[in-house]
């Protein structure tokens, strides 16, 4: 994996919706057309085949334009999420409905169940301020790590970085002047392959989507860990996530965990490690079982043994000098499904992030 070197995108929260991203769709079209195209087979021969058949139509409608569905998304969240892919859309010279569907990835493979992903991520204090180190494992589809970008969402001087892939308008890594964030996936909660689950799954399209949800609580630029973390618990979502936040003093380490309509944190003094699948006590019900084979168990497992025994004194003053260093923590939680890597230390205001280019 390579240190990410690009160039950092600027979008202006107070330039109209439909004009944010035209500078970088502009530059970027050749870039969101290959991911969508790879996006599309992966959900043509993946996801779409999991879902039930009023989300599998609500896919196809996506994919052909729109229409319908469009509309009731405007009127459930305003014309801004809208007119910002229909910006995008515009000047990348791709169907808006189709990088609707991209967008909205995230939501589709966890109804579908597809839980392949193996995102980490593991915080800790170094000189008394939360550090947040993060894997993301997400190969839907896999050249997600060669066209991840990196904006900075700004309203007049307050602003924050996120860390995205071209094309999409959500966040699923941030930092703020007080604050981190990164989001995990969640198994499903309600399952969809019950007569109840199929006839409930249209209703499932008037939530918010996960990574959108994350970007409106983001956008209120709050000036707090807690405002956030309040922010990230609020409003019903399409499905479940995970929310590992940090904020600039020590012991600020919350996970919030999200499952559509109702949530629970954990919160951990010394520090916490996040997979994707429930510590929470209330949800563990909802875990798939372990014999399945599923890299989250070891994974964690892994992390708590870094939290436990490796960040000794020694190992601190280098993430001091060099918090790039602190990637290496994640070695037993690594594979070839990660496509991104990321220190987020928002006490120092630093960031730096790895990707992996193939795909």
């Amino acid at each position: 994996m390579k240190l990410y070197t690009g160039k950092v995108w600027d979008i202006d929260l107070d330039a109209p919706a439909d004009e944010r991203w035209t500078d970088f769709a502009i530059q970027n079209g050749d870039a969101i057309q290959s991911l969508l195209a790879d996006v599309e087979t992966e959900i043509e021969e993946t996801v779409a085949p999991s879902l039930p058949g009023p989300l599998m139509a609500a896919v196809h409608t996506l994919a052909n334009g729109g229409g319908w569905l469009l509309r009731q998304i405007v009127d459930m969240f305003g014309e801004d999420y809208t007119q910002e892919l229909a910006c995008i859309a515009r000047h990348a010279d791709v169907p808006v409905g189709k990088l609707m569907l991209g967008n909205l990835i995230y939501d589709f493979t966890s109804l579908a169940e597809m839980y392949g992903c193996g995102c980490s991520s593991i915080s800790f204090d170094v000189e008394k301020s939360p550090v947040l180190v993060r894997n993301m494992d997400w190969v839907v589809p896999r050249s997600t790590g060669r066209h991840t970008r990196i904006f900075r969402f700004h309203r007049g001087r307050q602003a924050y970085t996120s860390v995205g892939v071209a094309g999409m308008v959500g966040v699923i890594s941030a930092m703020g002047d007080s604050w981190a964030v990164t989001v995990n996936q969640a198994p499903v909660v309600n399952k969809l392959n019950s007569l109840f689950g199929w006839l409930s799954a249209p209703k499932l399209l008037f939530k918010w989507p996960v990574l959108q949800r994350v970007r409106a609580a983001c956008d209120l630029l709050p000036k707090s860990y807690n405002s956030l973390v309040l922010g990230l618990r609020s409003y019903e979502t399409i499905v479940p996530f995970f929310a590992h936040v940090v904020g600039t003093k020590a012991h600020e380490h919350t996970v919030v965990t999200h499952v559509g309509d109702d949530d629970a944190i954990r919160t951990r003094r010394n520090g916490l490690v996040q997979t994707n699948h429930y510590v929470h006590r209330k949800y563990e019900k909802y875990n798939p079982d372990k014999a399945e084979g599923w890299v989250t168990y070891p994974r964690y497992d892994a992390l708590k043994a870094v939290l436990r025994d490796s960040l000794t004194d020694e190992r601190k003053e280098s993430i001091a000098q060099r918090p790039v260093t602190a990637l290496q923590l994640l070695g037993d939680a690594t594979d070839e499904d990660t496509m991104q890597q990321m220190v987020l230390w928002p006490a120092r205001e630093q960031m730096a992030v790895k990707t992996r280019n193939n795909g």
